[in-house]
């Protein structure tokens, strides 16, 4: 008896000093995370704009070179400073999980300047190709519509029309959760683009 009394005490104790130490680091790293997906976001958007920096510059060239905007606090909106080009962040539910990015318009917000994937969860080799820059070096030059759908995913062999892209092969159900994604987030940043009168 005394045997198991202190193999569960050794657990115990055990599972508080690992507990204290997990605590102690998500202490210790978490200002250092938040900065990380900061400069995360700043470079995908400064990539956008194909302003050079480097990780000891990135906050300094950012804050100079972007101007944000926020609407109602909430929604924001980033600039350049010389191309007037419009990045915002879009989210949604893809098949397996979010997707997220940036895309970038230029100043006209329809035509597409630049996309990249800050995160997604997609299948490796098929709708994880979503985050591939081959696949969405595609949608570069795609014209907006100006009602819904704005812009459509195209299956099979024809000419794109100027606000379609070619679906990814093998990821069918990934390239429609993708433009369903891109539609509702750009119908809702495209209204608050209109409010905010820039």
């Amino acid at each position: 008896m005394k045997q198991y009394i202190r193999m569960l005490l050794f657990v115990i104790i055990l599972g508080g000093v690992t507990s204290g130490l997990l605590v102690g680091m998500d202490l210790i790293t978490k200002d250092r995370i938040a900065l990380n997906k900061e400069a995360r976001i700043k470079s995908a958007i400064l990539d956008a704009y194909e302003i050079s920096y480097n990780i000891a510059t990135i906050h300094d060239i950012f804050d100079a070179e972007v101007t944000i905007i926020q609407y109602e606090g909430v929604d924001t909106f980033y600039i350049d400073n010389t191309t007037g080009n419009i990045s915002y962040i879009f989210s949604g539910g893809g098949v397996w999980g979010t997707i997220r990015g940036v895309i970038t318009f230029d100043s006209d917000f329809r035509t597409v300047v630049n996309i990249g994937i800050l995160e997604q969860s997609e299948t490796p080799g098929l709708g994880g190709v979503v985050a591939e820059k081959w696949y969405l070096n595609t949608y570069i030059g795609t014209v907006f519509a100006t009602t819904s759908p704005y812009i459509i995913i195209r299956h099979g062999s024809e000419d794109n029309l100027i606000n379609e892209v070619d679906a990814i092969t093998g990821g069918t159900r990934t390239s429609e959760k993708f433009m369903e994604i891109l539609n509702t987030t750009y119908e809702d940043f495209k209204s608050k683009w209109d409010e905010v009168g820039v």
